[in-house]
């Protein structure tokens, strides 16, 4: 039985993921078929009818539970902006949660950048079934249906708000807030906890109902086991429903109702089995949920502390204090790969903020919520002195945080590392485990994942020399690699955390930044990136390395201005040559005052334009056979050549653009359908990547038809 139900577990979480990541891909692919980024949409009115599930006052967002479209019953969650209607704050102030509002369905939906690799905020979205995304137009309330549970959930946490404002202090407030309703709108410290490696606390994990499992296993006072047990996970369900159902907060519930079930039929609780059991349980009820690194992160870290932890220690330390140091360091380790597969980066003293910090919310968690119990009570002088006892350990965990590290954020000395291959390392060790636990063959096991990290491991080492044209929104940013030789051409417009995204490709250096010319939209993120990622040099014309000085002139040693074509060599069948160009306007624009870029691959020819004019492109000697060309101005009119897209041999073109200018041009367009030319833009597509072989070039998009 214990067999079936990990395979199955196996099978579920491989089945959600290929099925969340392919719907995911097909819904963006078709929404961006009905909305072309080169149209005028007239506004199109729909009434829509919910109720509020969450909002958030900072940014005045809503989620709604969509009850009806137009008068026509639906079920949806939607994600709404009020922008200048101050409906979420009207929300809090009335303590209303229906309403009807209008919103325009023409609105763009899945705009954030579509790549590869990197952070969709879209897919975030979708993985907790949010699927349309709108402006408010105009709202009104409206009167519930009979009784409305949500409303009840709603009205529960205004009352423990209400409750938190007899704290002694504004932090004491906002800190548990954070703590309790993982509301941070008002927390000020949040981020040097985030920085501590402690972002967790405020995100309503599994600690906070591990804490208060074990709090009342052992306060709860009630002699029968079956009631004792049927009553922690009345409680601990009441908690989830408060609280929402999170990824880790489904886990760790469903987990505690695994360990209660075995000890009322008096069976031994199997950590392998009550993982699977949760797994399949969130599955079955949330598959687009296999998509949330929340839920990634929430069942890596039970592994490593229920599994990798006690696997390497069977027994504790004596000493308390030196167990929970070992402890902290251990699990801070284990967990190490994950968080740097996931963001890139690591606070290497994690393991110190955890030692100290954790045990103090420990004791924090529970005797907030005897405050709550006290105060629901109306047990005033016993709640005013818990309050204060509170305040003065919400005052030590704060004051003992400001002296944790919290600058030692790296990951250089990690750049010689394969991630993935680290992290199917820990999936072998924990795989392993599973099959010894469960008594299946064990050494053939053991030969077949040792064989396939030595594949992963000589697969990866094959260098690949590849061009990435990378969605950045309204912009221009591309990846160029040999081997381990990268570079970049242009930056985009600061929107995108470009050096995130180079790290979450495993580029942790550049030998070179071009930039073509000296506007937003190609040097917007340059001073982020040359502050947290080690460049070798700059090449830029004249006219942009002005422009650049005066905002970083730490960059004059680096920079290399570029006044007549410049070759360079990137590994050792890659020639990158630069080429300036200066139209009639150099003077009074930047876009005719520029550089632009041909690719030399074995006996492939590509060529970046940047956003130089149709009469600067009509009189440069362009090569007649051309494997790609970046178009230029986002394929807008005034780079509309004729002479290059017309009388040359050219297999691609791709284009950078976005929603905000309504490009690329409907001419352009029709010129590359007239000549037959595949068209590739990274609205419609996302990423575009070109890998190029001796003979042949090899295309992929993110988002695929």
């Amino acid at each position: 039985m214990k067999r079936l139900i990990v395979l199955f577990a196996l099978i579920i979480t491989v089945w959600s993921y290929w099925t969340a990541t392919t719907s995911y891909k097909e819904t963006v692919y078709k929404s961006k078929q009905l909305q072309q980024s080169n149209v005028h949409y007239e506004p199109l009115y729909l009434e829509v009818t919910g109720e509020i599930i969450d909002y958030t006052l900072e940014k005045n967002t809503l989620i709604l539970s969509v009850k009806s479209i137009d008068d026509k019953p639906v079920k949806q969650k939607w994600l709404l902006k009020g922008y200048e209607h101050p409906v979420v704050k009207q929300c809090i102030q009335d303590e209303s949660y229906h309403l009807r509002l209008i919103v325009n369905k023409s609105q763009y939906q899945y705009t954030s950048p579509k790549n590869m690799t990197g952070f969709d905020y879209d897919q975030y979205l979708f993985a907790l079934g949010i699927t349309h995304q709108y402006k408010i137009i105009d709202y009104e309330w409206i009167e519930p249906d009979g009784f409305c549970l949500n409303c009840y959930r709603q009205g529960v946490r205004k009352w423990i708000e209400k409750a938190l404002i007899q704290l002694p202090s504004d932090t004491s407030r906002s800190f548990l807030q954070a703590v309790l309703l993982g509301d941070k709108t008002a927390f000020d410290a949040y981020e040097s906890f985030k920085s501590l490696g402690l972002a967790h606390v405020f995100a309503i994990s599994g600690l906070h109902f591990g804490v208060l499992y074990v709090t009342l296993k052992k306060g709860l006072f009630i002699s029968h086991a079956g009631i004792k047990s049927i009553s922690i996970m009345c409680m601990m369900g009441f908690l989830l429903f408060i609280i929402g159902p999170t990824a880790s907060a489904q886990r760790a519930f469903i987990l505690i109702v695994y360990k209660e079930g075995c000890d009322l039929f008096e069976r031994k609780a199997d950590p392998f089995v009550g993982v699977s059991f949760a797994l399949i349980i969130i599955l079955i009820f949330q598959p687009f949920l296999i998509l949330s690194t929340s839920l990634h992160l929430s069942f890596y870290a039970y592994f490593c502390v229920a599994i990798g932890y006690r696997s390497l220690f069977k027994k504790a330390l004596k000493s308390k204090i030196l167990e929970a140091i070992r402890f902290s360091l251990v699990v801070q380790v284990l967990l190490l790969p994950a968080t740097l597969y996931y963001f890139q980066t690591a606070n290497l003293f994690t393991f110190i903020s955890n030692a100290f910090l954790i045990p103090l919310i420990a004791i924090i968690l529970p005797i907030a919520f005897i405050y709550l119990g006290v105060s629901f009570m109306s047990l005033s002088l016993l709640s005013t002195f818990i309050g204060i006892f509170l305040d003065k350990l919400i005052y030590i965990t704060l004051y003992i945080s400001r002296w944790m590290p919290l600058k030692s954020t790296t990951y250089a000395i990690f750049r010689a590392l394969d991630y993935t291959v680290v992290l199917y390392i820990i999936a072998v060790f924990l795989s392993f485990k599973i099959v010894w636990h469960l008594k299946l063959i064990k050494r053939k096991f053991l030969l077949i994942q040792t064989a396939l990290i030595m594949i992963i491991i000589v697969v990866g080492s094959i260098p690949e020399t590849a061009i990435s044209f990378i969605d950045v929104g309204h912009g221009d940013l591309a990846i160029l690699s040999s081997g381990n030789i990268h570079g970049i051409i242009d930056t985009g417009d600061g929107r995108l955390n470009v050096a995130g995204l180079l790290r979450s490709k495993g580029i942790y250096q550049l030998a070179f930044v071009v930039l073509s010319h000296a506007h937003q939209d190609h040097i917007g993120d340059l001073e982020a990136l040359s502050s947290e990622m080690s460049i070798k040099s700059y090449y830029m014309n004249r006219a942009t390395a002005i422009k650049i000085l005066e905002s970083i002139p730490d960059l004059a040693p680096y920079i290399i201005v570029v006044d007549s074509n410049y070759r360079i060599e990137i590994g050792d069948d890659f020639v990158l040559t630069l080429m300036p160009l200066i139209g009639a306007r150099a003077h009074h624009d930047p876009n005719e005052d520029a550089l632009i870029a041909k690719v030399d691959v074995n006996s492939q020819t590509g060529y970046f334009l940047g956003d130089v004019s149709k009469a600067m492109l009509d009189g440069h000697p362009f090569d007649q056979n051309v494997t790609f060309i970046k178009s230029a101005h986002h394929g807008s009119a005034t780079s509309l050549s004729t002479k290059l897209y017309g009388t040359r041999a050219i297999d691609y073109v791709i284009t950078s653009c976005h929603t905000r200018y309504k490009l690329p041009h409907k001419d352009f367009n029709a010129l590359l359908n007239n000549h037959h030319i595949p068209h590739f833009t990274t609205y419609n597509y996302g990423e575009v990547k070109l890998t190029f072989g001796k003979n042949k070039v090899k295309l992929e998009t993110y988002l695929t038809p």
